[in-house]
C-alpha cells in the first residue's frame, strides 16, 4: 500500500521573485565585498556607501527625465481590433508614422514564404512597406 504524498505550494511568484533577485545579488555582492576590500581596505564600507549615494542620484535622475522625453524612454503597445476588411498593413504603418515608433513587432501565424505571397499577409505586407524596421513573432500554436 502506497501512500500518496502531496506538497502544499506556499510561495507565491512574488516570494520566488524576490528569493531569485537576493539570490543574484547575494552571488554578486560575495565577488564584489573581496575585489573592493583589496582595494579600500578597512574603508570598504565608504566606497559602498559612496557607491549606493551615486546609484541613487542616478536612479532619481531616470526618474525625473523618463516622463520629459516619453518616447524616448517608453513602449507603446497597440492592440486596435481591426473590423473592416482589408487595410490593416496601412493602419498599422499609418499609427506607427503617427506615433513615431523605432520598430514594429508583430505576432505570425506561421504562414509559409509562397503562402503569405500568393494569399496575403498582413505581417508581409507591413514589412514590405514600411519604412521602420519589423519584428515578426511566430506565434505558438
Amino acid at each position: 500500500m502506497e501512500i500518496a504524498v502531496r506538497l502544499k505550494r506556499t510561495l507565491g511568484l512574488f516570494e520566488v521573485t524576490l528569493s531569485g533577485i537576493g539570490i543574484i545579488l547575494g552571488a554578486g555582492i560575495y565577488a564584489l565585498i573581496g575585489e573592493a576590500a583589496g582595494l579600500a581596505g578597512n574603508a570598504v564600507w565608504i566606497s559602498f556607501a559612496i557607491s549606493s549615494l551615486v546609484a541613487l542620484f542616478t536612479g532619481l535622475s531616470y526618474a525625473e527625465l523618463a516622463p520629459m522625453f516619453p518616447k524616448a524612454s517608453a513602449v507603446a503597445a497597440v492592440k486596435t481590433p481591426f473590423v473592416d476588411v482589408g487595410g490593416a498593413a496601412e493602419k498599422i504603418l499609418s499609427k506607427a508614422e503617427e506615433m513615431d515608433v523605432s520598430l514594429i513587432a508583430l505576432s505570425s501565424a506561421g504562414k509559409g514564404y509562397l503562402d503569405a505571397l500568393t494569399t496575403g499577409s498582413v505581417v508581409f505586407d507591413v514589412a514590405r512597406m514600411g519604412k521602420r524596421p519589423v519584428l515578426v513573432v511566430r506565434s505558438g500554436r
